[in-house]
């Protein structure tokens, strides 16, 4: 694995008041996690990057993004087919989110314990958006990007439980379909960090 961050471009929705999340360097997120010094952009970071359960990962104490492996046998020279994540803090309430994306498919948790589906990237104004597990039922999403609640967690248990994710949207200008689909791989060690940032950092096993 390089020993520099590749550089996180998540699609989310993030409010103006919200600004990234620094991570105390004090706590890792694995005990056999490596913490390395690199410099990006002229600037020196500290990166932990280390293996879960067979799943390599890599972030940045400095604002908590990172990248962890989506596929079987993929690397950490690309973004395409990982796992990229990013968190924030809001500016005036302090509340904390962390979302994670693969492909077109982006997954949100807040600190608060909710969790919210977002599928699309430029998507066209007002259409639904679609998703199926596996050989399950379709799930439809409203005009704004967004599965509902309930619908967000089906897809979310499925990914942790390494299902593949069936998706469907439309691409602005000419509302070009867009078919998709995002396995599960790595999911589970992505939803352990966010839920690791958003508690705080807990010493490992703690």
């Amino acid at each position: 694995m390089k020993n520099r961050l590749l550089m996180v471009a998540v699609m989310v929705s993030c409010s103006a008041t919200a600004e990234v999340l620094p991570l105390s360097e004090d706590s890792k997120f694995t005990p056999q996690g490596s913490v390395t010094t690199v410099s990006s952009g002229g600037v020196l970071q500290q990166v932990e990057q280390g293996t879960l359960n067979g799943v390599w990962y890599r972030f940045s104490f400095a604002d908590g993004e990172g990248v962890f492996q989506g596929e079987e046998g993929q690397t950490a020279d690309t973004t395409e087919g990982n796992w990229l994540l990013s968190c924030y803090q809001d500016n005036m309430t302090d509340k904390r989110s962390c979302s994670a994306s693969k492909y077109d498919l982006t997954v949100t948790y807040y600190d608060n314990g909710a969790s919210k589906v977002a599928l699309g990237n430029n998507s066209f104004s007002g259409s639904r958006i679609y998703a199926r597990i596996d050989g399950g039922e379709v799930m439809q999403g409203l005009g704004y990007g967004y599965f509902a609640s309930n619908d967000s967690k089906t897809i979310i248990n499925a990914l942790l439980e390494g299902k593949t994710i069936r998706t469907r949207w439309q691409e602005w200008p000419y509302q070009s379909r867009v078919e998709g689909r995002v396995s599960g791989f790595g999911f589970a060690q992505v939803s352990r960090y966010m839920k690791w940032v958003l508690a705080g950092q807990p010493a490992p096993g703690g």
